[in-house]
């Protein structure tokens, strides 16, 4: 078995990560995440294309060798299927589209408006998912940092009963945890709710 955590990127000052939020993660971590990985062999997935994915991870990296909390054996280059400057463009293309995400959210904005941009992003994540389950020794837990509201859609597409409510918005530094077994990916927890 094998699990990703995936979390959303620390609080932002413009496009990067606020330099205090930095200091904050390497000094002491990232609540939640730190113990899920104690005594763990972790697998770093860079997220994004976006460099505020990098120092979200690259911060807690720092904690993660200063504190001894687990040991890091490989780390995975970044996925655009996950986050891209194209896909970040379409949020705001249409006016209707962010008025309604205003009022409720990007996911019922996108679900009214243009459904299949929804089901482009997360079939992309998801034809993702074992390819980056694959890089991960079984019993290895692989830690990525992403945005809001892909990490929401992807567990959207990953939770077919409906548990998760649809309009769950991730604070910063907050996730989920994906179980992988036999090939097939299962919510089974989150971090820092």
């Amino acid at each position: 078995m094998k699990k990703l955590i995936i979390i959303r990127h620390g609080r932002k000052d413009g496009e990067l990560i606020a330099a205090d939020q930095i200091a904050e993660i390497e000094a002491n971590g990232i609540p939640g995440l730190n113990e899920a990985v104690t005594d763990k062999h972790v697998v770093i997935h860079y997220g994004s294309e976006y460099e505020r994915t990098r120092q979200t991870i690259k911060a807690w990296e720092k904690y993660m060798d200063s504190s001894s909390l687990s040991r890091c054996r490989a780390c995975i280059l970044g996925n655009k299927r996950f986050g891209n400057a194209e896909m970040f463009a379409e949020f705001t293309a249409k006016a209707e589209i962010k008025a309604e995400a205003e009022k409720s959210n990007w996911y019922n904005a996108f679900r009214i408006y243009q459904p299949e941009f929804i089901e482009r992003v997360q079939a992309g994540m998801l034809n993702a998912l074992p390819q980056i389950f694959a890089q991960a020794n079984d019993g290895e837990i692989i830690v990525m940092v992403g945005h809001t509201p892909m990490i929401e859609w992807l567990i959207y597409a990953l939770d077919v009963t409906g548990n998760i409510p649809r309009n769950t918005k991730l604070r910063e530094l907050t996730g989920f945890i994906i179980t992988e077994n036999k090939g097939k990916f299962i919510v089974t927890g989150n971090i820092g709710f």
